[in-house]
């Protein structure tokens, strides 16, 4: 986007844009959690005891040691593991723009566009600023409930067959 002209924003949010953010924030919470404990059961480490440690590491980065470890054991698993945080990277920006950019309103012929001012540098002398439909949140929301459903099936399988991984787990079952 170029330029915001500030007569082209409605400096407030809908209620129905403030529970569509909501839900975004809350389902991405419950993925990191998801993933968390997928990371934990690959690794063979104990949930309570090591969860300030793992919980320390960006979510996009615990998928990938999760791959990693995967592929020592489990080709096909592996390669669901990536296509999953291959998905993950590309709707986190969008969820990261509600958790880290101000949001200042929706566009006034647009309203089902929120508009958000990032601290970034957008190259040309001015701070960043994007507009998002509604519909890529809902998109996330719906992609962040797959996610978690996903890890958590898979997490379900690991725990049943025993701490950490040893056999092969189809990805697709």
């Amino acid at each position: 986007m170029s330029r915001l002209d500030p007569a082209d924003l409605i400096p407030e949010i809908t209620s129905e844009m403030r529970s569509v953010f909501i839900d975004v924030i809350m389902r991405w919470a419950s993925v990191d959690g998801a993933v968390s404990r997928l990371f934990a059961s690959f690794h063979g480490l104990d949930d309570i005891t090591h969860a300030d440690d793992i919980s320390t590491h960006p979510t996009s980065a615990k998928l990938l040691a999760i791959k990693q470890q995967a592929a020592l054991s489990n080709k096909p698993l592996a390669a669901g593991i990536g296509k999953l945080k291959k998905q993950y990277e590309r709707f986190a920006p969008v969820r990261n723009q509600i958790a880290h950019s101000h949001c200042a309103g929706v566009m006034r012929l647009d309203p089902d566009r929120a508009v958000f001012l990032q601290y970034a540098s957008q190259g040309s002398g001015g701070l960043l600023v994007n507009a998002i439909h509604i519909d890529q949140f809902r998109e996330t929301i719906r992609f962040g409930q797959h996610l978690r459903d996903e890890v958590e099936r898979i997490d379900g399988i690991m725990r049943a067959a025993g701490l950490p991984l040893t056999g092969p787990i189809d990805p697709a079952a």
